[in-house]
């Protein structure tokens, strides 16, 4: 009863506010909110660790919050540094996502995510660690998953391959890349995004 009582109460929170908007223009109270969800389900799943629809309302409420980082800093080590904005954001971000992982390390969504800020902090081994390990884990549930999940993990899939090329191309590992890219070209050989990726690398090949 008790972890019934946390997931209403958390879902109640979350349906006030909504999730589709920036938190930064949230008013106060409503970021407010979000977070005293969070809180809710961190109290749930110390009960029940494996219950899957409170991972999941977790899962993508530190993802939102990950999305939109507050402004400002207060972190010690940002301060003795006197990081950028942006690079005090994308750290924000990573303890966020690094929480999820405490919970459920063995999502591809999170796994892609911490890629992605790796990637923005150019920490690039960090980044291709994660993209492929996001890889891993969207191989295997497309082998195990359900039909309706199938395009939703075919879009991530491509995602994690234009990402891993992205890494490689930034490394001029320009072959590398080209084998990632040609890999998402594969599963969708109208995607624009692939496409210049893939007419950038030839481009550059015929001129190194």
């Amino acid at each position: 009863l008790a972890t019934e009582l946390f997931y209403t109460r958390a879902l109640l929170l979350v349906r006030c506010v909504g999730i589709n908007t920036s938190l930064q223009v949230l008013p106060d109270y409503n970021r407010t909110v979000i977070y005293l969800a969070i809180n809710t389900l961190k109290r749930l799943l110390s009960l029940t660790p494996l219950d899957g629809t409170a991972l999941e309302l977790f899962k993508t409420l530190l993802l939102y919050s990950s999305l939109f980082p507050e402004d400002g800093c207060n972190r010690d080590d940002c301060k003795k540094v006197k990081c950028t904005e942006d690079a005090c954001k994308n750290k924000k971000s990573l303890d966020l996502i690094k929480h999820i992982l405490m919970y459920i390390p063995y999502d591809f969504q999170v796994q892609f995510n911490l890629a992605l800020v790796y990637q923005r902090m150019n920490d690039l081994d960090n980044a291709v660690i994660h993209y492929k390990m996001a890889l891993g884990l969207l191989n295997l549930e497309s082998k195990n998953g359900e039909e309706s999940k199938k395009e939703t993990l075919l879009q991530f899939t491509i995602k994690t391959l234009n990402g891993l090329g992205s890494v490689y191309h930034t490394v001029q590992d320009r072959h590398t890349a080209e084998m990632y890219f040609r890999l998402a070209y594969n599963i969708d050989p109208e995607n624009p995004d692939i496409n210049n990726q893939l007419g950038v690398i030839f481009t550059e090949l015929r001129l190194v």
